[in-house]
């Protein structure tokens, strides 16, 4: 009897370590594969604008006939400037303009003090703010009359660095034809793109005083794209 109890006894015991080791190599499982050290490239982001880009190859941007202050694209003109300069805000629309009697033009008037900073604007987003594509442009042109020197500014979403062309306002009205290839960018040390590559992006059509310690006095009129 004794033997008897001493076979059921290691058979049991059998029984449960075989138990046990069939449950341990269930919660284990599959080993994980090892981590690689092989490079995956991935994409690289680019900022670009995103604004659909209206092509404007010639045209009208304000003759101002209405006497308001809305350019052919219902987008308002309006100045502005560094503290230390004063400038009329919003720029009044007034007659005569260039045609004479009813017709009116814009006038740009304030002052750019003797440390002006970043100077007196006459600003216009030409299509509300959307950039327009003047690849195919030839440049600016527009009629002026007043005193002084001053300069037609296009914005880009391509560059902070201005593209510009200076001028020189007459007491008489003056046509200023102001092809593209005589724009220049303000600086040599920032922002430097192609004139093609800004001009793919335009957002704004400015005016800004030409130096500091200035009377602002500029009448404009008939400002087109050709």
């Amino acid at each position: 009897m004794k033997r008897l109890m001493t076979i059921l006894f290691v058979f049991i015991l059998v029984i449960i370590v075989f138990i046990l080791f069939a449950c341990r190599s269930r919660s284990i499982g599959q080993p994980a594969p090892e981590p690689t050290n092989t490079f995956t490239p991935t994409a690289t982001f680019t900022p670009t604008p995103t604004a659909t880009v209206r092509i404007i190859s010639a045209g009208m941007v304000d003759d101002f006939a209405d006497c308001e202050g809305n350019n052919v694209f219902n987008s308002p003109w309006f100045s502005y400037c560094d503290s230390a300069n004063t400038v009329t805000n919003p720029p009044p629309v007034i007659t005569p303009g260039y045609a004479g009697g009813s017709d009116c033009a814009i006038k740009f008037e304030g002052n750019a003090a003797a440390s002006c900073g970043y100077g007196v604007w006459l600003a216009n987003a030409l299509l509300a703010g959307a950039p327009a594509d003047l690849r195919g442009a030839t440049g600016i042109r527009f009629q002026c009359k007043g005193s002084g020197s001053y300069r037609l500014v296009f914005l880009s979403q391509a560059t902070q660095n201005n593209f510009q062309y200076n001028f020189t306002a007459s007491s008489s009205w003056t046509q200023i034809e102001a092809p593209f290839s005589s724009f220049t960018q303000a600086s040599s040390d920032y922002g430097i793109v192609t004139l093609q590559q800004a001009l793919n992006y335009v957002t704004h059509i400015d005016f800004a005083n030409g130096s500091c310690n200035m009377t602002i006095d500029l009448l404009v009129d008939n400002l087109e794209i050709y």
